[in-house]
């Protein structure tokens, strides 16, 4: 997964909702960061296909195979985020971790 320059600034800071409420003790749950004091971006969830048969029928087979589209991460994984510098000469590479996720994002904050 491509990163840009924004975002890996972003990932270097802190956690803003920890800043605005000025602690950096964690006194209170913080969902932004899962209390690490962390900053965290949302991305775009990968989806890999996987084919499933269908529903079984009276007699006991599975007619219909289906493809399905899943996530190709959970909650927890870690995973490799990488951006290109000089001109795409070379890449470095970032390790994530997945805090979180909604129906279309993941929220990842760096390791």
């Amino acid at each position: 997964m491509k990163l840009t320059n924004q975002q890996i600034e972003t990932l270097k800071g802190e956690c803003p909702e920890c800043k605005i409420q000025g602690t950096a003790l964690h006194n209170f749950p913080c969902e932004t960061c899962n209390n690490s004091g962390k900053s965290a971006i949302e991305i775009e969830k990968e989806l890999v296909e996987k084919e499933i048969l269908g529903v079984e029928t009276q007699d006991g087979k599975f007619p219909y195979r289906t493809k399905i589209k899943i996530p190709k991460y959970k909650v927890g994984d870690e995973i490799n985020g990488y951006y290109h510098f000089n001109s795409g000469i070379g890449r470095i590479i970032i390790k994530l971790k997945i805090i979180s996720e909604t129906e279309k994002h993941w929220r990842v904050m760096m390791i």
